[in-house]
């Protein structure tokens, strides 16, 4: 869950992320996976790279 959420919030121009949940108590645990930041550069690029070869060319990127 945490890479999911750091690397919604590491897209250039994404400055929220909306999450569901059924168990109030987890908005605090995603608050608390966020204090550690965006994922960093290499790692960031490694999960879009991933992306571009199984997602096609049709996937127009929405996050």
């Amino acid at each position: 869950m945490a890479t999911a959420l750091r690397f919604t919030l590491s897209v250039p121009g994404v400055h929220t992320a909306i999450v569901g949940t059924t168990k109030p108590e987890r908005w605090q645990e995603n608050a608390a996976l966020l204090e550690r930041g965006q994922l960093p550069d290499k790692e960031f690029a490694r999960i879009r790279q991933r992306w571009h070869e199984v997602a096609g060319d049709s996937w127009e990127g929405q996050v």
